[in-house]
C-alpha cells in the first residue's frame, strides 16, 4: 500500500521565514557581545595608561624626596664637619695656652 502525500504550498515548514527573527536575536546578541568587549578593552586601555602617567609622577617625585633627603643629609653632615674641626681648633688653642 503506498500512501501518496502532497502538501499544498506554504502547508510546510518556511525555513527563511521561521528562522529570521531567531537570526535577528542573535546577531543583535552578537554585536551587543563584540562592542562590550570592545569597550571593556578600551576601559582596561584607559586604566593602564593612567596607571603608567600615576606610577611616572611617583617615581618622579620619589626621585625628587630622595635627592632633598641626600642634600640634607650632605648638609649635616658638612655642618658637623665644621663643628668638628672647629672645636678640635679650639681645644688646640687652649692646650696651647695652658701648656
Amino acid at each position: 500500500m503506498f500512501l501518496l502525500l502532497y502538501a499544498l504550498t506554504g502547508d510546510l515548514f518556511d525555513f527563511d521565514y521561521e528562522v529570521e527573527p531567531i537570526l535577528e536575536v542573535l546577531m543583535g546578541k552578537i554585536l551587543e557581545q563584540g562592542l562590550m568587549e570592545v569597550l571593556e578593552e578600551e576601559e582596561l586601555a584607559a586604566m593602564r595608561s593612567h596607571q603608567e602617567h600615576f606610577e611616572q609622577i611617583r617615581n618622579a617625585e620619589l626621585v625628587a624626596t630622595q635627592r632633598m633627603e641626600a642634600a640634607e643629609k650632605r648638609k649635616i653632615e658638612e655642618k658637623e664637619r665644621r663643628l668638628a674641626q672647629c672645636t678640635q681648633g679650639v681645644l688646640q688653642t687652649i692646650l696651647k695656652a695652658c701648656g
